[in-house]
């Protein structure tokens, strides 16, 4: 009996021992995809959201869209939807994003002029936008060390709420391509203030399936952010949802 006694004790306290360690060394996971802002477009809604990993650090920020969202869309001046990203998306640099339908696409029209949308991830407030007025942004030269070196643009070509827009000087368009998709940096007073997927609304209606790696540049402006390094547009057959967002996000 006492020797049967001995043995459970010694399990007790072994069991005791196992079950403190493993709780020590066990954390919650903190990932998940979490809502922003939802707003109506087109026939259905457009969403933002962000998701993170286990540590809690953002991986991806983004909009979803239902198919419908592509439907009833405005014919004649486009429109404009203002997305705020949810507070889990605080240590990511993108502050929000907004939806610019052109239906009649925009300058340079041999090339831009098609039906598409711009989606611009603004690293910026929206007080700092509505303050972009369309006069030439030469007071404070933007450093070539944080923007691709691929990438040119014009500081007298500013749009007001946005900002002067960079291009890839090897994205196909540019050579001759068909535009479909690209990827575009704005500038204004000395800093990078967006990036944005410009995208074809017939690219978006053939319904793919699309990531590609983001050029970088030598230095990052905002230190301690987590920045993009792929973007990515993808339909999903099964939901009936669009996703257009920035992807691999990496602390600069």
């Amino acid at each position: 009996m006492k020797y049967v006694s001995s043995v459970l004790a010694l399990c007790l306290v072994s069991a005791l021992v196992f079950s403190g360690c493993k709780s020590d060394s066990t954390t919650a996971s903190l990932a998940g995809t979490f809502i922003g802002q939802t707003q109506a477009m087109g026939a259905d809604s457009v969403k933002s959201w962000v998701t993170l990993n286990d540590a809690g650090y953002p991986i991806s920020v983004g909009i979803s869209f239902g198919e419908n969202a592509l439907k009833n869309l405005d014919t004649t001046i486009g429109s404009s939807i203002e997305l705020t990203f949810p507070s889990q998306a605080g240590s990511a640099v993108y502050n929000h994003v907004s939806v610019d339908w052109n239906p009649k696409g925009h300058e340079p029209e041999p090339i831009y002029g098609k039906a598409h949308f711009d989606f611009h991830f603004y690293m910026i407030s929206k007080a700092e936008r509505a303050a972009i007025i369309p006069i030439p942004d030469t007071v404070v030269p933007l450093s070539p060390s944080v923007y691709p070196p691929t990438y040119i643009g014009d500081p007298h070509e500013v749009v007001p709420m946005m900002g002067w827009h960079l291009l890839d000087s090897l994205t196909p368009e540019l050579h001759g391509a068909e535009f479909d998709k690209t990827m575009i940096w704005g500038a204004y007073k000395g800093n990078i203030v967006f990036h944005e997927p410009m995208i074809t609304k017939a690219y978006l209606d053939s319904k793919p399936s699309f990531t590609e790696v983001m050029k970088q540049p030598a230095t990052y402006q905002q230190t301690g952010k987590y920045y993009a390094t792929s973007y990515s547009i993808k339909y999903n057959a099964t939901t009936k949802m669009y996703s257009v967002s920035l992807d691999g996000l990496t602390k600069r």
